[in-house]
């Protein structure tokens, strides 16, 4: 499922609004879709795949430039369903700070977030919630202040529950960061997320990994 916002001024809002209705695969959230409003359409959409789907056992959150290899991440989830089910997944961070640079993207004043260092949490191109934890997430997300950061958001609401334990899933292949100019397709069956890639790279991946003979 893909998820967007709304956008007033793009020219083929009209055509994403076909395809929704055409196949049912585009969950539109009536915000306005910026880097500012990452985490309230981050929640949302847990939100509204817990709501429809509550029994699932794992929820995945990917960006629109990342490859994930479905079925080496489903062999890692399945290898140990009891213990991921209660986790944030990824490629976690250690020790890192919030940016008090003014002028990053990235920015976030001390008057949001005033301590040195954020909470455990997963970088958010691509992590994954098992149920128990999305649950918990979701218990604490309306009376927890949070920031324009997602993933760093995410830290906050795990540690706010008292419940969730974030896990780093050390392995190099879970994310080949930036492959663009370097990328041997052929490493493709053992990795786990490919992050920074265009549509095509995405669409070559997928049948070099995924559909085969």
């Amino acid at each position: 499922m893909s998820v967007t916002g709304m956008c007033n001024k793009c020219g083929d809002y009209n055509q994403l609004i076909e395809e929704a209705a055409t196949f049912n695969d585009i969950l539109i959230i009536n915000f306005i879709d910026s880097y500012q409003n990452l985490t309230t359409k981050t929640l949302t959409s847990f939100s509204w795949a817990y709501s429809r789907c509550p029994h699932i056992q794992f929820y995945v959150k990917i960006d629109d430039d990342v490859f994930i290899n479905t079925e080496k991440v489903l062999d890692l989830l399945y290898s140990n369903v009891t213990k991921y089910e209660n986790l944030l997944i990824g490629d976690c961070p250690n020790h890192l700070g919030p940016n008090r640079d003014k002028a990053s993207k990235y920015y976030v004043s001390r008057d949001i977030f005033h301590e040195k260092r954020w909470p455990p949490f997963c970088f958010g191109t691509t992590y994954i919630l098992g149920n128990y934890s999305a649950a918990n997430l979701l218990k604490v997300a309306s009376s927890t202040p949070v920031v324009p950061l997602e993933d760093a958001s995410m830290g906050i609401l795990a540690r706010a529950s008292g419940t969730v334990n974030v896990l780093r899933i050390h392995n190099w292949r879970w994310t080949i960061w930036e492959p663009r100019k370097h990328f041997a397709y052929t490493a493709c069956p053992v990795t786990y997320t490919v992050h920074n890639i265009t549509p095509k790279q995405i669409e070559k991946l997928w049948k070099y990994c995924l559909i085969r003979p």
